[in-house]
């Protein structure tokens, strides 16, 4: 990949699967064990915690990671198969309710798909995301005392991504956000 001296954090499945490929492994490697907070490096000021998801888990294994600084805490949920799974291997009622557990402050969330329908032709139950229309159902009406909610990891076929759409002006009304570029969180 070109890079050199580049440490690597991984759990062990991943550094599993990094060996079976027979890459080199960096020179410096950290095996981070899941749902345990560690920091990367001295006096960084965060605090990262990795919370296995359920996702498509063939080669390696998916996390979630809760970063907590000196004030907030960010929660980055890039991708996970369904709401229903990832609240259940927390035990979690609902998904405004895992996030006050958590304590985050910020959550950025998988938002790859508005709808079911948004891509003709294809299944996709093959394809697992919760979409931002389940997701809105979910949550509803952001209430006092809500985390930020921040739609991140758009395809290219969400409405989300357009400006002036219906979807993102109805996302906005509930209170919720869509990510942006070069976007400044500060925990």
């Amino acid at each position: 990949m070109g890079l050199d001296s580049v440490p690597l954090l991984a759990s062990s499945k991943v550094l599993d699967a990094v060996c079976a490929r027979g890459l080199e492994v960096p020179f410096e490697t950290t095996i981070v064990e899941s749902s345990l907070p560690f920091t990367p490096s001295k006096g960084c000021g965060f605090q990262y915690t990795l919370l296995p998801v359920p996702h498509r888990d063939e080669d390696s294994d998916t996390h979630a990671i809760l970063i907590s600084g000196p004030n907030k805490s960010l929660l980055f949920l890039p991708d996970h198969d369904n709401w229903g799974e990832t609240l259940g291997l927390y035990g979690a009622k609902d998904v405004r309710s895992w996030l006050l557990e958590l304590g985050v402050d910020i959550a950025l969330i998988d938002g790859t798909f508005w709808d079911e329908g948004e891509l003709p032709g294809r299944d996709m139950t093959q394809i697992p995301h919760p979409t931002v229309s389940e997701t809105l159902e979910r949550i509803g009406k952001r209430e006092n005392g809500d985390p930020d909610v921040i739609f991140i990891h758009l395809n290219h076929t969400n409405p989300l991504v357009d400006e002036s759409s219906d979807q993102k002006r109805r996302v906005g009304e509930l209170g919720w956000g869509v990510a942006r570029q070069s976007a400044v969180l500060e925990l």
